[in-house]
């Protein structure tokens, strides 16, 4: 997975050479709201994950989704089993827009 751009606290990523799209949101040391956002806008979940609470979504079927994350010091995302180090520090921006755009291998 590559980032593809920065700007505030919105960050792109491009996940490319795998045929899966799953992702895992841990709370860790506090809780944290988040919202999954489909490819068509739509909202898949939003809720508060208190601390030690997970969620995880297979978003295969998806070509983008978008995870509003609002405390992104308590939230530990997992893409496709690896961990995603936010390009944006979560200290200078707690709250964060990740974009992730999947383009499946053929």
């Amino acid at each position: 997975m590559k980032v593809v751009s920065t700007s505030g606290y919105n960050s792109t990523y491009k996940l490319t050479n795998t045929d899966q799209f799953k992702v895992k949101l841990i709370a860790k040391g506090g809780q944290t709201w988040i919202q999954v956002k489909n490819s068509d806008g739509s909202s898949q979940f939003q809720g508060l994950l208190k601390d030690g609470d997970s969620k995880t979504f297979d978003l295969t079927t998806q070509n983008e989704a978008v995870f509003v994350i609002g405390n992104t010091v308590n939230t530990k995302m997992y893409v496709n089993n690896k961990k995603l180090s936010y390009t944006i520090s979560p200290s200078s921006e707690v709250r964060q827009n990740v974009t992730i755009q999947f383009k499946p291998s053929k």
